[in-house]
C-alpha cells in the first residue's frame, strides 16, 4: 500500500514546487504512543502470521544474532530480542550505515516525518483517531466527500508458533497458544516488563 501511494503521489520534483505545494496544503501527521507503536509493529510484522520475505528474513536474523537461550527453538523472536535488534539498527542509522533491515514501522517519527523541519497544521493522535480525523475533514471542508472509516487489518485471531493469525484463518486443534493482546498503551507496557531501564531510555 505504501509503495502504491508513493507511485500514485510522487513527491514534487524540485524544492520550489515542493515549497509551493506545502504552503497551499493542510499538513497533518498521525502519531501514536511510542511504546504502543513498537509493540504493534512487533506483533504485526515479527510475531504476526506473515508470508512477507523481508519480515521472515528479519525474524531469522534476530533469532540468530540476539537469542541467548540456544535451547529455545521458537520460530518467533521474543519482544526483548526484537527490541535489542531495533536499538542496534537505529544506532547503525545514526552512524550513517546505508543498509538497515528495519523499515518505517520500527523507525521513530523523527526519522520518518521530520516534525522539526515540517510545520504541521494538524496533529492526529492514534488514541483519538476517529474524532481527530473528523476534525481534519471538517477543517478541509471535505465532509461531503469523505467519512471516517476505521479499519484495523492487524492480526486478531489466535496465536500460534508461526505467529498470530487473522481471525479468518483456520487453525488446527492444539496449535493455538496463550495470547497477549495489546489494544491500549497500558496493555502494551506489559511487553516492557522484562526490558532493562537502560534500553527503554534508548
Amino acid at each position: 500500500l505504501h509503495t502504491k501511494i508513493t507511485n500514485l503521489f510522487p513527491p514534487p520534483g524540485n524544492f520550489k514546487l515542493r515549497k509551493q505545494i506545502f504552503s497551499e496544503s493542510v499538513k497533518f501527521i498521525i502519531v501514536r504512543h511510542p511504546f504502543e507503536r513498537l509493540v504493534s509493529a512487533y506483533r504485526d510484522k515479527l510475531a504476526g502470521f506473515s508470508r512477507n520475505d523481508h519480515y521472515l528474513t528479519m525474524r531469522k536474523h534476530i533469532i540468530k544474532k540476539y537469542r541467548k537461550r540456544t535451547k529455545d527453538k521458537a520460530a518467533i523472536p521474543t519482544f526483548r530480542e526484537s527490541v535489542d535488534f531495533v536499538i542496534d539498527e537505529l544506532k547503525n542509522m545514526e552512524a550513517g550505515v546505508s543498509k538497515v533491515m528495519i523499515d518505517g514501522h520500527f523507525m521513530p517519527y523523527s526519522r520518518r516525518c521530520v516534525p522539526c523541519a515540517m510545520n504541521y497544521d494538524v496533529i492526529i493522535k492514534f488514541e483519538t483517531l476517529e474524532s481527530d480525523s473528523q476534525y481534519l475533514i471538517d477543517q478541509c471542508q471535505l465532509g461531503d466527500r469523505l467519512q471516517v472509516v476505521h479499519e484495523n487489518p492487524a492480526p486478531t485471531g489466535v496465536r500460534t508458533e508461526q505467529g498470530q493469525k487473522n481471525k479468518s484463518k483456520k487453525v488446527k486443534k492444539g496449535e493455538s497458544l496463550p495470547d497477549k493482546s495489546a489494544s491500549s498503551s497500558f496493555q502494551s507496557l506489559d511487553f516492557f516488563k522484562d526490558i532493562p531501564d537502560s534500553k527503554i531510555k534508548q
